[in-house]
């Protein structure tokens, strides 16, 4: 689940039930509801990866209740190391020089790129 937090609160703890010792999900919306269970329709191995950015807009805090079901892993951003003046010794520069090395041009326009996005960094 990508940005877990972008969805609406109602779903998330809809979800809080899948996250327990011995998953349920409760589907009534229909008359004729189901209770799934690892019994009956959950696999044995199922898992939920999810993703959460807080610094998104329209993003949700995540509930206590969520975060207790969870083991959250925190990394920092990718352009933690990306400056004005010292873009040639980020490791952001090496992944672009990867993606671009194919391309005509592809060393001075990742180069290029990574100093515009310093400096509107710098802006920020």
């Amino acid at each position: 689940l990508d940005n877990i937090n972008s969805a609406p609160p109602e779903v998330i703890e809809r979800i809080n039930s899948l996250l327990e010792e011995d998953p349920t999900l409760n589907m009534y919306e229909h008359a004729d509801g189901e209770e799934l269970s690892k019994e009956k329709g959950i696999h044995p191995n199922f898992r939920i990866f999810a993703t959460s950015n807080i610094h998104r807009a329209f993003s949700n805090k995540l509930s206590t209740a969520l975060l207790n079901r969870v083991i959250r892993i925190w990394t920092p951003p990718v352009d933690f190391d990306v400056t004005v003046g010292a873009e040639e010794k980020s490791d952001v520069l090496k992944i672009l020089f990867e993606k671009m090395g194919g391309v005509s041009g592809g060393a001075e326009l990742s180069l290029l790129l990574l100093r515009f996005h310093a400096r509107v960094k710098q802006m920020i």
